[in-house]
């Protein structure tokens, strides 16, 4: 059963209920962070907390000083021997319409638990190819909002065309994201993705990929074409609750999955600091 803590206590999700002046739900006006809690431990918080602070920034939101100290204390009352998908899910407070009447926030917590505590890679791999209808970009892309109108109409066109991803393009033609990932693509023994200029979302796994940059894997942000991707050698999709994904197959073309199973592995040490 899913609980939700909400307003200084955990209960099971059929009992909280949210006022239909709630702003997020009226207009959009939220933010939300969905991270893995493995036996008591925030995977990759640090990289989770600076998004979501800086998306707060973005949206004009006051946060508490002491905000992340009553999230931790929320989330260490869970089972620390089990696995949990966590969503935060932030708004701004009171009423008003499109003006608000005030900045301050209010927030909850949904724990989904999960058997599993690690990654792995999937024997099957992905079937994704190219959406038929692009994302604009602009200041709030980074961020995880409310706003999810993109995703979910390519979620749609994705169910409808059985597959299980789609890659979208921004107006100028680029290589952007999945439905609910960012991409990767190995070319020359390079492993690049799209930039943040792009109007992709800053991915947790993305920022930890691109810290790992070294020597024997060069890790490199890059305005990505079609042409790019589909000379590559692998196509991964990232986030950071399935990790890292394998394509199998872009449309007719068929890919491989050799670095990917190395990197699914350095993944999970890294996600245990």
């Amino acid at each position: 059963m899913n609980q939700v803590f909400f307003r200084g206590k955990w209960q099971p999700e059929q009992f909280v209920s949210i006022p239909i002046t709630n702003r997020s739900f009226r207009y959009g006006d939220g933010l939300f962070e969905s991270f893995r809690l493995v036996n008591g431990h925030w995977v990759f918080k640090k990289y989770h907390w600076e998004r979501f602070i800086d998306g707060c920034e973005a949206l004009k939101y006051e946060v508490p000083s002491k905000a992340c100290t009553d999230i931790q204390k929320a989330l260490a009352i869970l089972d620390s021997n089990k696995n949990f998908r966590i969503r935060l899910q932030a708004w701004r407070k009171g009423k008003g319409k499109y003006t608000p009447q005030s900045n301050e926030i209010e927030w909850l917590l949904e724990a989904h638990e999960k058997k599993k505590g690690s990654w792995s890679l999937s024997k099957k791999g992905l079937k994704i190819d190219f959406a038929r209808r692009g994302i604009p970009k602009h200041s709030l892309t980074p961020f995880k909002t409310s706003n999810a109108l993109d995703y979910v109409l390519g979620s749609l066109e994705r169910k409808k065309r059985n597959l299980d991803d789609l890659l979208f393009c921004n107006e100028d033609g680029d290589i952007v994201e999945g439905c609910h990932s960012n991409v990767f693509c190995l070319i020359d023994g390079k492993l690049l993705t799209p930039t943040l200029k792009s109007g992709c979302l800053n991915g947790i796994i993305r920022r930890v990929l691109l810290n790992e940059n070294s020597d024997q894997l060069k890790i490199r942000e890059k305005r990505l074409r079609r042409k790019h991707i589909l000379s590559a050698d692998e196509i991964w999709m990232t986030n950071s609750i399935q990790g890292i994904m394998w394509v199998k197959k872009l449309g007719k073309r068929k890919y491989g999955n050799e670095l990917a199973k190395k990197w699914v592995k350095k993944l999970n040490t890294l996600s245990k600091d």
